[in-house]
């Protein structure tokens, strides 16, 4: 505006002559010449701007008494002129010069006076005009910095606190601190308590460097970055402002999450494996924001994640699975971390989630073992091998090395089952079984399983085909195995008188009259013996006078002499014999059996034959003139010494031909 120091009239800027327009004018400055001002509401405000500088414009008016804009209210202004020490000011009043005779309401003449009566501009920046002094601090008045010239002006700085996280004020940032340092000076300090700007008690002048420094940072909260600043030397703003924002402070917590598995004995066979799990780490339990994703290593452990929470108080994450390892279910699970700070700084979250393995469905029994009647057989054993994976054939399995190998039993209904109370450890010791956590036996996937019987009763016919486990849709099928009944034989010679002359032709009759075990529903078709119960054979001696039966079922049979020579006499009593023919070893080695051709069953602690062999030989009528003469038969085992009947003794001769007397009776259970 270029007021300071010339002798243009109010009137050459719009402004009356008269008192009321000279009021008026001045308050319309601002607006009317578009000078660069500031408004203060309060003379806290007029005073906090600093002090002033040469060529600044003021204006006050008592706020207690008027409004802004309202004529006839007590105003001044004033044009600065001081140099710090001896404050001058050109000022519109109704007093002339020096003197102080009262003026006809008219302007100043734009000379230089020092000013009195309390109107003066003080170096300790407190602009006090007559007005001011008469305000008490609570009124306040109006004022406005109209305009500035010359150079920079000094500043004040003033500090606003905030949060980062709200970017607003929090009653936890009370008793921050800031210093004002110039160089390594500590000029001014302050001290924040509310949302309110705090304003240092210091001009900061132009052209000289300051450092804002952060001395006393609130609990939990990262220390602000130190502000450095010059004010300009052409600077016209009379207040610095910072909002300066705290971070929380943030101290480090590690999670780890180790994956296991309900069968870690699994873990060996490829279709199984604690790798590439996938879990998400999220910072709300509806697991809706992300933080970051782990995956899982070849021992199941994932790399640790590192996040920093606030320095105090209890912060929650959440961890889920997002996908299973190989061969595993998933588990749908979150677990919750929760971390406590300050005792959590630098601590490690450990967290397990166990995957249930997937497993083959184990049925009550995986082999219903039958006779070729269809009657359970107890007692059979089998030799189960598992490979690690899915072969369509025996040869391709049997190229591997087995995983496991089991001894299972049958029971008394046939069954084999994948059960501890099924393992033949008489027989041979098993590996241990794949288990769960709760300790129930399960069969792994992508497995090959076969099964060889190597042990049955004595009275069965072994069946050593290895068989491949049978699944379908991941369940496992039962199927049913049979076992032959073993196959009994029984040899007839016809002898002359002489015991040495084989004769031809004579006939007998056997007959099957008692079977051991019946037929049932489940009898294998294929089974088709000699004879059934109840059903009879007649046959003939051939020239060595031999007669063989063979492929007879286990039970009792009878045989009858039907027919012989003229001259020979037929045998009066039939012939009963129980297939096969049992005994202890100690009856075996007092008959001197040749155990060779028998078969010694553990089961039942006895020797089992299933073939007997009787030699007959019948009297000439004419030398046997005894009513009632049967002549004599001997009946023998392979390997047996011969037995003789005579009359009502069974008479047993052994190889050595010492006689033993025993009961008639030959067949022992």
């Amino acid at each position: 505006m270029g007021l300071s120091g010339n002798k243009k009239k109010p009137s050459d800027y719009g402004l009356g002559d008269s008192r009321d327009n000279t009021l008026s004018g001045w308050i319309n400055v601002p607006n009317n010449n578009n000078v660069k001002h500031a408004y203060f509401k309060t003379k806290k405000d007029l005073i906090n701007i600093g002090k002033p500088r040469r060529g600044d414009i003021i204006w006050i008016m008592a706020a207690g008494e008027h409004t802004p804009g309202q004529t006839g209210c007590d105003n001044h202004i004033l044009f600065y002129w001081g140099n710090g020490t001896n404050d001058v000011a050109w000022h519109s009043t109704h007093y002339t010069g020096k003197s102080t005779a009262r003026a006809n309401s008219s302007w100043c003449d734009g000379s230089l006076e020092n000013i009195k009566g309390g109107h003066k501009v003080n170096t300790n920046g407190n602009c006090q005009t007559e007005i001011a002094s008469k305000q008490p601090p609570d009124k306040g008045l109006y004022g406005y910095i109209l305009y500035r010239t010359g150079g920079g002006s000094p500043q004040r700085v003033q500090i606003k606190k905030v949060t980062s996280t709200t970017n607003g004020w929090d009653d936890s940032l009370k008793g921050t601190q800031f210093t004002l340092y110039q160089g390594s000076k500590a000029l001014k300090t302050i001290t924040i308590n509310s949302a309110d700007a705090v304003t240092f008690d210091y001009d900061c002048e132009p052209g000289v460097t300051y450092v804002i420094k952060e001395t006393r940072t609130a609990a939990g909260y990262k220390k602000a970055d130190d502000i450095k600043f010059k004010v300009d030397d052409n600077n016209s703003d009379m207040v610095r402002k910072y909002t300066i924002s705290n971070t929380p402070d943030k101290k480090p917590v590690n999670i780890h999450i180790q994956k296991a598995s309900s069968c870690p004995e699994m873990l060996s066979l490829s279709s199984y494996s604690l790798a590439d799990a996938t879990f998400g780490i999220y910072s709300d339990a509806g697991c809706t924001n992300l933080l970051t994703t782990l995956k899982t290593n070849t021992d199941g452990s994932t790399p640790v994640f590192t996040t920093q929470v606030e320095a105090s108080g209890t912060t929650y994450f959440y961890a889920k699975e997002i996908s299973p390892p190989s061969g595993h279910n998933g588990t749908g699970q979150v677990q919750t971390i929760t971390v406590n700070m300050p005792q959590d700084d630098n601590a490690t979250k450990y967290l397990t989630f166990t995957n249930i393995a997937k497993y083959d469905d184990v049925p009550g029994a995986f082999v219903k073992k039958l006779d070729t009647k269809g009657n359970p057989v107890e007692g059979a054993i089998f030799e189960v091998r598992l490979y690690d994976g899915v072969y369509k054939t025996v040869a391709e399995c049997q190229k591997y090395t087995p995983k496991k190998t089991w001894y299972l039993k049958s029971d008394r209904d046939g069954n084999v089952v994948f059960d501890r109370y099924y393992l033949a450890d008489d027989f041979k010791p098993s590996d241990s079984f794949y288990k769960d956590k709760n300790g129930a036996i399960k069969i792994p996937i992508g497995c090959t399983i076969t099964f060889q019987e190597v042990k049955v009763p004595s009275e069965y016919q072994i069946d050593e085909t290895v068989q491949l486990w049978s699944e379908k849709n991941q369940v496992v099928e039962v199927k049913k195995y049979y076992n032959y009944l073993k196959p009994c034989k029984i040899n007839i010679r016809k002898l002359a008188e002489d015991g040495r002359t084989p004769l031809e032709g004579v006939e007998f009759e056997l007959t099957f009259t008692k079977e051991t075990e019946p037929y049932t529903d489940d009898a294998l078709r294929s089974y088709n013996p000699l004879l059934k119960q109840g059903e009879s054979i007649k046959t003939t001696t051939n020239k060595d006078g031999y007669i063989t039966w063979e492929d007879l079922d286990q039970g009792e049979y009878q045989i009858v002499e039907t027919k012989t020579h003229d001259d020979m006499t037929l045998l009066k009593d039939p012939i009963k014999v129980t297939l096969p023919i049992t005994m202890t070893d100690e009856n075996a080695k007092e008959m001197s059996a040749a155990t060779d051709q028998g078969k010694f069953d553990d089961y039942t602690n006895k020797w089992y034959f299933y073939e007997a062999t009787f030699e007959v030989t019948n009297n000439a009528k004419f030398k046997m003139p005894m009513t009632g003469d049967n002549g004599f038969w001997k009946f023998g085992f392979i390997g047996f010494g011969a037995i003789a009947v005579l009359g009502t003794g069974l008479v047993i001769f052994d190889k050595k031909g010492k006689k033993q007397k025993h009961r008639k009776r030959v067949t022992k259970k």
